[in-house]
């Protein structure tokens, strides 16, 4: 199931068909082959840096938002598009593994699978470029394949790796139950762009601030800017500011003991959140499951291995 088989189809059909079991997230985002290095400090604009230790590790937003939720217990369901090369192999294993609905995977011949680069420093700060890929070949007849899925789900989470026109078909894919959360990174994609449609609205204070037009943008700056009902701007170790339904609220961060890599923390929040959503928990509940995987994933490396189990955050609760 969602294998790179010999006779399968090049791209995905265009007419929805029965894809099994509903699932309580769909995550319609890119997969990439991360490759790390880290190093004691961050490069300056021109400047070599010898790091001293090179990895592998799997990321992009879709597959570390689809992982992160599935940990937590929901049932996902991912769309994303992987290169038939060993990454793309790579990558379909690893969420059979997790659990997570492969069906709707888009296998490319032309484009191999996304890439990302990560350089991370002694204090676990991060510079992050990313490579789509097959990923970004997808069209918005491939979202077509998901319909049943979206439809039906509780919560759909789209981000700005993707392009924009197809991230619009499937918010405008979501049923009336369906809760559409937006990670609108990176935001450039998402600058002007109308969100009818979108419920929850998750950036960081640099997204925020691009979307808001203005430097220490607020939750409800960003509300009344792009017209999204509820905003969830995670502000990493100073916390969560809400806007919801005309009120603020603020989620404190749950402190980590170390801080090893921040890279895919918003992600880990952004799985989390809705995780919660499609358990049912208040908003301001979901938030706080988000904080709590943050805060574990910014305490080891890499991005989908640093992601918690329930298990984990039950024994922390």
């Amino acid at each position: 199931m969602g294998r790179p088989d010999e006779g399968a189809p090049e791209r995905g059909p265009e007419t929805p068909a029965d894809l099994g079991p509903v699932a309580d997230v769909v995550v319609v985002g890119a997969y990439t082959r991360d490759l790390y290095m880290f190093g004691e400090r961050l490069p300056r604009t021109g400047e070599t840096v010898n790091c001293r230790e090179f990895v592998e590790s799997d990321g992009g937003k879709g597959a570390n938002q689809a992982v992160a939720a599935a940990r937590l217990g929901a049932q996902v369901a991912l769309v994303t598009g992987l290169g038939r090369d060993a990454a793309g192999e790579r990558a379909a294993q690893l969420f059979e593994r997790e659990g997570i609905d492969t069906s709707c995977l888009v296998w490319d011949d032309l484009e191999p699978t996304g890439a990302g680069f990560i350089v991370v420093d002694d204090a676990g700060d991060q510079i992050l470029t990313t490579f789509a890929g097959a990923s970004g070949r997808i069209t918005s007849a491939d979202v077509i394949r998901a319909r049943p899925l979206i439809e039906r789900a509780k919560v759909l989470i789209v981000q700005g790796e993707l392009p924009i026109e197809v991230s619009l078909e499937a918010i405008a894919m979501a049923g009336p139950s369906t809760s559409v959360v937006v990670d609108p990174s990176p935001a450039e994609t998402w600058v002007g762009c109308d969100m009818a449609g979108v419920h929850i609205l998750a950036p960081n204070e640099h997204e925020a601030a691009l979307l808001a037009g203005r430097a220490d943008a607020s939750a409800e700056d960003l509300a009344m800017a792009t017209g999204v009902p509820c905003v969830v701007l995670h502000r990493g170790a100073a916390g969560v500011e809400v806007y919801s339904e005309g009120k603020k609220s603020f989620v404190p961060a749950v402190p980590a003991p170390h801080v090893v890599d921040t890279t895919g923390a918003g992600d880990a929040f952004c799985g989390a959140l809705s995780a919660g959503l499609a358990q049912d928990l208040d908003l301001l509940a979901a938030v706080r499951l988000g904080t709590q995987a943050a805060a574990i994933s910014v305490s080891r490396r890499y991005c989908i291995p640093s992601y918690p189990r329930r298990i984990e955050l039950d024994k922390g609760a």
